[in-house]
């Protein structure tokens, strides 16, 4: 088992009434009795607790992480284990990060351990690689995803689970940059699937698999359609557009032109939205009694 001594004892012989001094710019003061061994030094008006000299020191560690043992003028520790980090660990998709391991002692405490004293390995997950001095890689994902690495130092052995986040939603191998999130596309076709691609009509419903990631639809099922309706409300000046399904995630906007021959489609001045189930109704609230045409722009995250 490895130890470590914090600060060394140091014996030292005082006279049992020996005398000290404490003074400042403004005063000083002369205690009756000075204690060898860090102890209380007392008048008949005050008294004061402290060492003759310094003693035993900090011990020198990695910047920020000095350890403070207060009470004792030696305190000896035994190493318990190791961790490679202080908290969670994450790490963004196809991007690097050091991992800063820690010795941990029989008492709790920490002190830091530098990186390239430490056996690295990775046990699962999409890492692609970590180095002798810490360095931790990851792969490109498609979701985010968990993963496990490991160290040992001496005898102490352990792991550390890590998280890698999905930060690019359209960047995983065949499906890479298509406008499809990957992760639709690994869902219903799995992965390097030709059936995939985004003008592909999987289920042959005549809506490519573009238009099913926007609508959020199905595209195995050739049943899972999205629909568009239009009725005239018992205002004569008003009208309805219906449309759904509606999922989450998504932003819906109904639009109108006059002509179809008109070079824009423009927003709607004055509605009112109702969802009944999985449809939504949007009332144009100024149709008027001239002829409009109606679609609905569809966002995807």
């Amino acid at each position: 088992m490895k130890s470590s001594i914090i600060c060394a004892l140091l014996a030292v012989s005082i006279p049992h009434a020996a005398f000290c001094t404490g003074s400042s710019a403004s005063y000083s003061i002369t205690t009756d009795v000075l204690s060898g061994g860090g102890g209380k030094s007392t008048s008949a008006a005050y008294g004061h607790e402290g060492s003759s000299g310094q003693i035993c020191s900090t011990p020198s560690i990695a910047p920020s992480e000095e350890v403070f043992r207060h009470g004792y003028l030696a305190q000896i520790v035994y190493d318990a284990g190791i961790t490679l980090s202080r908290s969670s660990v994450s790490i963004n998709e196809n991007s690097t990060r050091v991992i800063n391991p820690y010795r941990v002692f029989d008492d709790g405490t920490l002190i830091y351990l530098s990186p390239n004293q430490v056996t690295w390995g990775i046990v699962s997950g999409p890492l692609t690689s970590i180095t002798p001095t810490g360095v931790l890689s990851s792969g490109v994902i498609h979701t985010d995803s968990g993963g496990v690495i490991s160290g040992s130092w001496g005898a102490f052995n352990t792991t550390r689970n890590v998280m890698i986040i999905n930060n690019n939603q359209d960047d995983y191998g065949d499906y890479a940059g298509d406008g499809i999130h990957d992760d639709w596309q690994v869902q219903y076709f799995g992965t390097s699937n030709p059936d995939a691609a985004p003008d592909f009509d999987a289920d042959g419903d005549g809506q490519n698999n573009l238009f099913e990631f926007t609508t959020g639809l199905n595209p195995a099922d050739p049943g899972s359609e999205f629909e568009l309706l239009s009725e005239p409300t018992v205002n004569s000046t008003q009208w309805n557009v219906a449309f759904g399904p509606i999922v989450p995630g998504r932003t819906y906007s109904v639009k109108y032109k006059l002509n179809l021959s008109d070079s824009t489609w423009q927003p709607l001045a004055s509605f009112s939205v109702a969802d009944v189930g999985s449809m939504r109704v949007v009332t144009d609230l100024n149709a008027g009694m001239q002829r409009k045409f109606y679609s609905i722009e569809i966002t995807a995250p």
